[in-house]
């Protein structure tokens, strides 16, 4: 293994990693190749110190950024996140490999985040948007979006992909971390939550349509709210995600604006729509067909059979659409690394490197891309500041 500059890193951070990857010392080394236990055990002791290749390499057997070693001490234990936003609810839950490695990687992130912010000094803002689940959605629903600070006049004028951008733009401007994760299928998890008293986490999938990510986005951001981010029972669960599903729906469609709609107007009391009718509704509010359904289901607009029906429809042809796209239309590396990094996230790096307080090196492994690329990034992050 080369040999550079030294990193100059934490010991301790050294171990605590080795640990959570679940590997000893002679595991981790051979898995590194071309390191000897020793070696390995004497930065962990501090006697020696990795070099930047070294530490690289490290970080990639541990599958941690290379920016956790940095931080001053070890992250808190991290609670299991079973509250994950699925296309299927009935379903058990399920941890893939590709999963967990999200979950760690928005955790390091967040703490990564939180030491840049320590280091400029800024003064972290707090998280103090609260929800209870006993109390009624359409209410929790219009704190939420007072929170945000969307008016119906500005979201009426989005296309899907402007409100994908503005939602996120919204909740990170309000001091939430906002990630997107490539390796998981959404079949699995749509999205996820970490609470906190500052700085909390949203999490949601790349694959997913983008209205869905608009709608995990309010729902994950309706989970910090509760301030539930951990474990919960399977009952309770079903009613958190209800509930939080109630919230997004509510914030995206209110009442008022869905029903005083001149489509919603002329159609009448009729409990059954027609297609043209949903699509155009959903296009005016920049979701997806379901979305639109189900508001039009809870505010007693149509019937459970109609909407059932429908939402196997929109699945059939949801899966079909996959399995025509798989394997085609691949976005270049920058935009894919801005959108999984976040716009929040990515800046704080950049200020941070354009003040000389992260080398060079150190920005590529934060952001997860080759260092010819940031310039591009930068680039794209500018111009979606002026937009």
């Amino acid at each position: 293994m080369a040999r550079g500059v030294d990193a100059l890193v934490e010991p301790t951070l050294l171990v605590w990693a080795r640990e959570k990857a679940g590997y000893d010392l002679g595991t981790a080394a051979n898995k590194a190749g071309g390191l000897s236990p020793e070696k390995l055990a004497a930065w962990e002791s501090g006697e020696a110190l990795p070099s930047i290749p070294q530490l690289r390499e490290v970080a990639r057997v541990y599958r941690r950024p290379i920016a956790i070693f940095y931080l001053p001490t070890p992250p808190r234990d991290r609670p299991l996140i079973d509250d994950l936003r699925q296309r299927r609810r009935d379903e058990p839950l399920t941890r893939s490999s590709g999963l967990l490695e999200e979950i760690d990687l928005a955790f390091d992130r967040r703490e990564i985040a939180l030491q840049l912010l320590e280091d400029e000094g800024e003064q972290l803002q707090p998280f103090n948007l609260r929800a209870e689940i006993d109390e009624d959605p359409e209410e929790a629903a219009r704190r939420v979006r007072s929170f945000l600070g969307v008016s119906l006049t500005i979201q009426l004028s989005w296309s899907a992909r402007d409100a994908l951008n503005g939602w996120r733009h919204a909740a990170e401007s309000k001091g939430l971390l906002v990630f997107q994760m490539d390796e998981v299928d959404p079949d699995e998890a749509r999205g996820f939550s970490l609470a906190a008293a500052t700085l909390p986490v949203i999490v949601a999938n790349i694959h997913d349509p983008t209205t869905a990510r608009s709608f995990t986005i309010i729902h994950e951001l309706a989970h910090a709210a509760l301030a539930r981010s951990g474990v919960c029972d399977l009952n309770n669960r079903r009613r958190i995600e209800a509930f939080c599903n109630h919230v997004a729906g509510a914030v995206l469609i209110p009442p008022a604006a869905l029903l005083g709609d001149d489509i919603a107007v002329a159609h009448g009391e009729v409990p059954t729509w027609r297609d043209d009718e949903i699509e155009a509704l959903a296009q005016r509010f920049a979701v997806s067909r379901e979305a639109l359904l189900r508001r039009l289901l809870i505010l007693g607009r149509t019937s459970e059979p109609f909407y059932r029906k429908k939402r196997r429809e929109y699945e059939r042809a949801w899966q079909e659409s996959r399995r025509r796209k798989r394997g085609t239309g691949f976005a270049p590396t920058e935009v894919v690394a801005l959108a999984r990094s976040g716009h929040y996230f990515t800046s704080l790096v950049l200020r941070g490197h354009a003040e000389g307080s992260i080398a060079s090196s150190d920005v590529s492994d934060y952001l997860g891309v080759r260092m010819k690329l940031i310039p591009k990034i930068e680039q794209r992050l500018l111009a979606s500041s002026t937009a």
